[in-house]
């Protein structure tokens, strides 16, 4: 949309239009002067010669980036000084045409052909004649105001390219069909260009007012926050303050303080705000002033710079490239190494694993040898286990020392049980004789 605004402009301040305009009023001089000559002829005196006026312009408008097409109609502008500003009346209806040359030598001219239309008794008095030669010295004024307006319309147009830097040559023969379809093109890229400027600035509206009442929900809840604090600090003081001077006294002078503190702090505020002011102020100022300068300068100039500017960054960009390439070359380097590297113990480790699976299979075998001959053993010493079992079942008590030891503690025992037993019997009976000779006696 920027691409078909920027040739727009360079259209619209271009050559063709020029010659578009300077043709429409080569043809409405050409209508006007039919409809002088018919009034002249119909009337004759019994109307005034100028009627009903239909002014057409081109509006210009400059502001910070040149000269830009504000409204584009089927109008023209003269935009000099010393141009004659003409007035054309073109109506379907009516067959009247009025030329109104603001000049002193036209006024002179209608003061002495017709009065000024003063009466109508001196209008009454002036014959065929008369009006025919006014007639034709407006027609020369005409004819000189219409050059000298396209001598005029080919400067600004001259002008207008030469400050935008595009080339002033005119393309006078372009037909006038394809300037009308470059024109109504024009008029349409405008119309959706104020389209689109409409919408956007409603969009920036509706995006200032929901930015504007987050700033006030956020600048309530800031101040809410801000209260707590107060009341926090107040409290705080307060109790501090009322164990030395009493509560009274605290209260004052923390509210002294919290009042002292807040007018700071609205100075405070008031001087960011200032300062963000005088920021912006500046920024746009220097922007203005850096525009100005723009303008001031020569477009080959600005140009010029503009391109060194550009080389310069895709210097930068290059440069940045650059290093990033020399960082990726060390990172693809470190890289190989570690791979190389990584190779080397990948292939050391199979090695390894080679020796390793071989010496398992070694000690697999050599366990499984084992294995044999330790079931050969178990086998063994199971046989001569049940050779002892039996060997033991036959020899008894021999070679068993805890059972020959057992048996002569138990012969031991046994006869020293009889020695008892017959010691007892021995001692029985002599009581037992003891008592008959007692019982005898």
């Amino acid at each position: 949309m920027d691409t078909e605004t920027g040739n727009l402009e360079d259209s619209v301040r271009g050559t063709s239009e020029v010659d578009f305009i300077t043709k429409q009023m080569n043809n409405d001089g050409a209508n006007e002067l039919e409809a002088s000559e018919h009034t002249v002829s119909m009337e004759a005196g019994k109307e005034e010669l100028f009627d009903e006026k239909v002014t057409t312009s081109i509006v210009l408008t400059s502001d910070d980036d040149g000269v830009k097409m504000d409204e584009v109609t089927d109008k023209t502008l003269l935009p000099l000084e010393d141009s004659v500003v003409f007035e054309i009346n073109s109506s379907y209806n009516q067959e009247t045409s009025r030329l109104n040359l603001d000049t002193p030598e036209a006024e002179n001219q209608e003061e002495g052909g017709g009065g000024g239309g003063a009466s109508e008794e001196e209008t009454e008095d002036l014959n065929l004649e008369e009006y025919l030669q006014v007639l034709q010295q407006l027609q020369e004024q005409r004819e000189k105001a219409i050059q000298h307006s396209s001598r005029q319309q080919r400067k600004l147009a001259e002008y207008l390219c030469k400050k935008n830097g595009g080339d002033s040559r005119l393309e006078e023969d372009q037909p006038v069909a394809q300037q009308q379809q470059h024109y109504e093109k024009y008029i349409s890229v405008l119309s959706e260009l104020k389209q689109q400027i409409q919408a956007e600035s409603d969009m920036a509206q509706q995006e200032a007012e929901e930015l504007r009442v987050q700033s006030q929900e956020r600048l309530h809840q800031v101040e809410d926050e801000w209260r707590a604090l107060a009341a926090l600090k107040r409290e705080v003081c307060v109790s501090v303050l009322s164990r030395r001077v009493g509560r009274e006294a605290a209260e004052d002078r923390v509210h002294k303080a919290l009042m002292a503190e807040q007018l700071q702090q609205d100075q405070v505020n008031g001087l960011r705000l200032k300062s963000i002011q005088l920021q912006m102020k500046i920024h746009r100022l220097e922007e203005e002033l850096g525009d100005d300068d723009e303008k001031d300068r020569d477009p080959l100039l600005i140009q010029f710079e503009k391109l060194q500017t550009e080389r310069l960054e895709r210097k930068r960009l290059e440069e940045k490239q650059n290093e990033e390439v020399s960082k990726l070359q060390k990172k693809i380097l470190s890289s190989l190494e570690i791979i190389s590297y990584t190779k080397n113990n990948l292939q050391r480790s199979k090695m390894e694993v080679q020796t390793k699976k071989k010496q398992l299979a070694e000690l697999e075998a050599e366990v499984e040898r084992r294995r044999e001959h330790l079931s050969k053993t178990k086998q063994v010493s199971n046989n001569l286990h049940r050779h002892n079992g039996r060997l033991k079942e036959q020899r008894g008590l021999l070679g068993n020392r805890l059972l020959l030891q057992d048996f002569e503690d138990t012969v031991d025992a046994s006869e020293y049980l009889e020695e008892q037993l017959e010691s007892l019997k021995s001692r029985h009976a002599e009581v037992y004789r003891g008592r008959r000779c007692w019982k005898n006696e």
